[in-house]
C-alpha cells in the first residue's frame, strides 16, 4: 500500500504542470478539423506531438526517480538502481538535446511561423 501511494504522489508531481495549464494545446487544435481542412489536420498532428514530447520527458524523469528509490530501498538492488538512473539521465539528455536542436534549426531558418493555413499549402512559386 505504501508503494502505491509513493507512485501516486510521484505521478501527481510529474504531471502537475499539465493539470495547471488547464488546457493542453495539442488537443485544442483538433476541435474543428472538418472546417479547417488539411491545415487543421497538420496543426492537430503537430500539437499532439508537442504534447507527447512533454509526456515522454515526464515519464523519463519518473523512471530516474524510480531508480533512486530502488537504490535507496535495498542493498541488493543498489547496482540495478544505479543503472536505471544512468540510463534515465542519458535518455533525458538525448531527448532534450534533440528537442533543442530542432528548435535551433527552426529559429535559424525561420521555419517557426505559427499555424499553417490552407493558402500556404496551395501556394506554388
Amino acid at each position: 500500500m505504501k508503494k502505491f501511494f509513493t507512485i501516486l504522489v510521484l505521478t501527481l508531481i510529474v504531471f502537475a504542470p499539465f493539470v495547471a495549464g488547464a488546457q493542453v494545446q495539442g488537443i485544442s487544435n483538433c476541435s474543428n478539423l472538418q472546417s479547417t481542412g488539411l491545415s487543421g489536420v497538420v496543426n492537430c498532428i503537430v500539437g499532439f506531438m508537442n504534447t507527447a514530447i512533454g509526456l515522454i520527458i515526464s515519464a523519463a524523469v519518473l523512471y530516474v526517480i524510480w531508480g533512486a528509490f530502488n537504490m535507496i530501498r535495498s542493498e541488493e538492488k543498489r547496482e540495478e538502481g544505479k543503472q536505471t538512473i544512468m540510463y534515465g539521465i542519458i535518455g533525458i539528455f538525448v531527448m532534450v538535446s534533440i528537442w533543442g536542436l530542432v528548435n535551433i534549426l527552426n529559429n535559424t531558418f525561420g521555419l517557426k511561423q505559427g499555424p499553417i493555413t490552407d493558402i500556404e499549402l496551395i501556394k506554388v512559386k
